[in-house]
């Protein structure tokens, strides 16, 4: 008899989650998404899939990416990974429209669905110059970078990654194995979906170990650990590939990779294609196995294709014709450079490790401001470009000429480098704060340029910039340490010795950090002649420069005496002759705006300061407009433009708007920006408090008094707390000026009514005209502190405008009592005095037209002949 077989008896070899498992992979989930019909599959990984779908709601072509999500932890990480993706919105990313639980044991996104083909696909199906190859990989690092932004890493780039759209933008597909930048990678994830024809080609996805695709991934991620820098490295594995139709290194499918990358040499000798010096470098150096060698970041890489392909594109174009001729010379004269070749290979590695030496300077640099040491990159890539062009040079003296040369700015770039490397965290924070787009962009602008080093007469200039460039270097550096004073004396200097030199755009650098120093020393410059410097770096060849003294002079200027206030030029000026001299400062700026070619930070900050010229002239709605364009373009640049830089341009749009029929459209504008800077800068930063000053002058244009009062309190209470008298004085007049105006409107009423109601206005005027008298008290106190500092002497005060206001206001309050005529009388002296130097300000022209019979007629309700000149409230805060 045979025995029988009990299945009863007997556990299944897996358990029912490993068997749905097995079911999931061979034949897709089972599973339905409210709003979205599934069509086809179109891909395919280790942990889900990519199918064809319909977003019923918007009624659009959506692909539908299926995940596995059958644990907690896994649940955790892809709903991370999923909130990171749909927070981060960039052309050249595939768009995420929604996300969410799919089921038990699932979890989708709804992406962007592009017709395309694979960056790969692009690159076979036609014959591509390296422009436009360097066009398509510009995009896909902008990606990258703002991925990078976001803390998110690839992990798997590879022009199979990538889609070029029929519409010609390029996205970066598949962060199915993105993760944060600063985890360790030891968990596997979803792979890539598209079809696998080689082994080194698919990924490898061993938990604990590897997550990506062998060929492409650098060094360290074969180890099990992947950060930005590995993302790099893939895409300069990529753009390799493309350029010189190779990988840079061959791994073998036998052999552990992590033992083949420690003797990996990359081939960059040209096969073909004639691959120009810079991109050599770039690649060299983002293909390097340490990662701490690598650039910086992906923004370097961007910038430095960005400039390429915008400022030199002839270079490009050149780059065959250029082959082409050296092979033509080459026949003709091989018998003539056998011995001088290898000194010139030779003379060329030497020179490219020289310029190594930087990068751990850099290095540091980029921990604390990217940006600046994407500059700095570019600069340190010129000089190497240069400097190995003369090895090539023949002659023994010329080489030595044009070397000598390069020692200039080989010094200016160690020097600058050795100082930020070098600067503590107060140095840092002060190159920081720079309201500007480009942190000491007149020392970058003014660096000795090392492509003039091949000129006929380039020792003695070369030397002489030198010597200019290190004065400005230290008064930047005084500036950093807050030695202000020592900044603007060591700033003359340098102005001195560029002019001395004839160099134009080191005497602007020079009157820019002169500006500067004068500025953070408490005095204001005159804001027509900042803008008359903007109009000279442009005229000079520099819009980057020209846009941070742009910058710099609508946030740190116009921050402080926003209105439509001309500038002082001394006795006699008018403004007669000051409108013309904005037209042409107006008419500079759009004629530089025009130039396409500029960046959208740069555009921004030039259209800002347009539009303040065009507000000066009268051209209110025109203004308007430029103030709106400008915020729209440094939006596009963020984030180089901060929000609370960016609202710079609302503050004047609104100004615009509340001095024409459509004002009340000013508030909401007006408070946005306020809440911006609350938000960015904190509640008691300067510019927050400058922000809250001009929103209560915007209600106060409206007549809405309280809300007027209301925001000035705030200002008063944020100067207060950071001890700046003079700031409070500022504040505490337009509180003055606002009770006056209640005080005034009551008079008029009280004068037009009779009985009760007159009586009830006449209260009003009362105790308005009393609240203002305590104003004009406290702001006594405020200046009874600076005056005996000698700070206040009208013949040097740096500020005249607004202190030709402040006085006037108080003249006009002591005016509102008979017993403040003596105070009265002072006050008007004081701003005599004042409008000397300051003849065509409104405060020395239609103020100060305020008759003493018409300040008599304001008084004749005041019955109480018994008071003196004293505020009826206690003046506090003052001290």
């Amino acid at each position: 008899m045979s025995q029988s077989f009990d299945l009863a008896s007997h556990q299944p070899i897996i358990d029912s989650g490993q068997v749905d498992d097995i079911r999931d992979r061979l034949f897709g989930p089972t599973l339905e998404i409210p709003g979205y019909g599934l069509g086809q599959e179109i891909g395919r990984g280790t942990f889900g899939r990519v199918y064809e779908g319909r977003d019923h709601r918007f009624d659009r072509r959506v692909a539908i990416k299926v995940l596995r999500a059958d644990t907690p932890q896994r649940l955790h990480r892809v709903e991370r990974e999923a909130h990171a993706l749909a927070r981060l919105a960039h052309p050249n990313v595939i768009q995420v429209y929604d996300k969410g639980p799919a089921g038990e044991r699932h979890y989708y996104l709804a992406l962007e669905y592009v017709d395309g083909h694979g960056l790969d696909q692009w690159h076979d199906r036609s014959k591509r110059s390296l422009t436009s190859i360097l066009e398509k990989f510009l995009a896909v690092a902008e990606g990258l970078a703002a991925a990078h932004h976001a803390e998110l890493v690839h992990r798997d780039l590879k022009p199979a990654n990538v889609i070029v759209g029929h519409d010609g933008r390029v996205r970066l597909l598949d962060f199915g194995l993105a993760r944060g930048s600063d985890s360790l990678e030891t968990e596997a994830s979803s792979p890539s979906t598209e079809p696998r024809s080689h082994h080194l080609d698919s990924p490898l996805t061993d938990e604990g170990h590897f997550v990506g695709t062998p060929s492409y991934a650098a060094p360290e991620q074969h180890r099990g650990r992947a950060d930005a820098r590995s993302d790099q490295f893939s895409f300069c594995v990529a753009l390799f590939e493309m350029v010189y139709g190779r990988r840079p290194f061959v791994l073998d499918s036998k052999t552990d990779p992590r033992q083949q990358f420690a003797d990996m040499r990359v081939d960059f000798r040209r096969r073909g294609r004639t691959v120009p010096r810079w991109l050599v470098a770039l690649l060299r150096q983002g293909l390097s196995v340490d990662p701490r060698r690598r650039h910086p970041s992906m923004n370097v890489i961007v910038d430095r294709l960005r400039y390429r392909l915008r400022y030199h594109p002839a270079r490009l174009r050149l780059v065959k014709l250029a082959g082409v001729t050296a092979a033509l010379t080459a026949g003709v004269m091989q018998w003539s450079i056998h011995d001088d070749s290898q000194r010139i290979v030779e003379c060329r590695d030497a020179r490219s490790n020289e310029a190594q030496s930087w990068n751990e300077g850099l290095a540091t640099v980029h921990q604390r401001h990217p940006a600046l040491a994407g500059e700095l990159q570019t600069k340190t890539e010129a000089w190497t470009e240069q400097s190995v062009r003369t090895c090539s040079e023949p002659e023994v003296a010329r080489r030595e000429s044009i070397d000598a040369c390069l020692g200039a700015s080989h010094d200016a770039l160690t020097t600058l480098l050795d100082w930020l490397s070098a600067a503590d965290a107060g140095q840092w924070q002060s190159i920081i704060d720079h309201p500007g787009p480009r942190p000491l962009a007149g020392l970058l602008d003014t660096l000795p340029d090392p492509a003039a080093c091949h000129g006929a007469s380039e020792q003695p200039e070369a030397a002489a910039t030198l010597g200019v460039w290190q004065e400005l270097l230290k008064t930047h550096q005084l500036l950093a340490r807050g030695r202000y004073d020592e900044a603007a004396q060591l700033g003359s200097t340098a102005i001195e010795a560029a002019r001395e030199a004839d160099d134009r755009p080191m005497e602007i650098a020079a009157e820019y950090a002169r500006l500067t120093a004068d500025r953070l020393r408490g005095q204001h410059p005159r804001r027509l002649g900042a803008l008359e410097m903007v109009v000279a770096a442009r005229r000079a060849g520099k819009p980057g420069l020209a846009a941070d003294i742009a910058a710099y002079f609508a946030i740190d200027i116009g921050e402080g005496s926003i209105s439509l206030i001309g500038d002082a030029q001394g006795p006699g000026a008018s403004q007669k002759f000051l409108s013309p001299r904005f037209e042409f400062i107006a008419d500079e700026l759009e004629s530089l705006r025009q130039r396409k070619e500029y960046a959208a930070s740069i555009s921004g900050w030039l259209t800002l300061v347009e539009g303040y010229a065009r507000l000066q002239t009268g051209d209110g709605e025109q203004a308007r407009q430029l103030f709106h364009e400008a915020a729209t373009a440094l939006r596009q640049a963020e984030p180089r433009a901060p929000q609370h830089l960016i609202v710079a341009a609302d503050f004047y749009e609104a100004l615009a708007l509340s001095a024409g029929p459509d004002a009340e459209r000013a508030i909401p504008l007006m408070e946005r920006a306020l809440e911006v800077r609350r938000t960015t800068l904190g509640p008691t930063h300067p510019r927050t408090a400058n922000a809250e000053l001009f929103t209560g002058n915007l209600y106060h244009r409206l007549q809405r008094l309280d809300r007027a009062l209301e925001h000035y309190e705030e200002a008063d209470a944020i100067f207060s707390t950071l001890g700046r008298s003079f700031d409070r004085a500022v504040v505490r007049n337009e509180m003055g000026v606002t009770h006056q105006l209640r005080a005034i409107q009551a008079l008029r009423r009280a004068r037009k009514s009779e009985g009760e109601d007159g009586a009830a206005q006449r209260e009003v005027f009362r105790r308005s005209a009393d609240k203002a008298l305590v104003e004009a008290f406290t702001i006594e106190a405020l200046l009874a502190e600076l005056r005996p500092m000698g700070d206040l002497e009208f013949s040097t005060f740096t500020r005249p405008a607004e202190l030709a206001r402040i006085e006037n206001g108080m003249m006009r309050t002591y005016g509102l009592f008979k017993a403040c005529w003596p105070e009265y009388l002072v006050a008007g002296q004081r701003v005599a005095d004042v409008c000397r130097t300051l003849d065509r300000d409104p405060s020395c022209t239609s103020w100060s037209r305020a008759l003493l019979g018409k300040v008599k007629q304001n008084i004749a309700v005041q019955v109480d002949e018994s008071r003196t000149c004293a505020p009826r409230e206690p003046v506090q805060g003052a001290e």
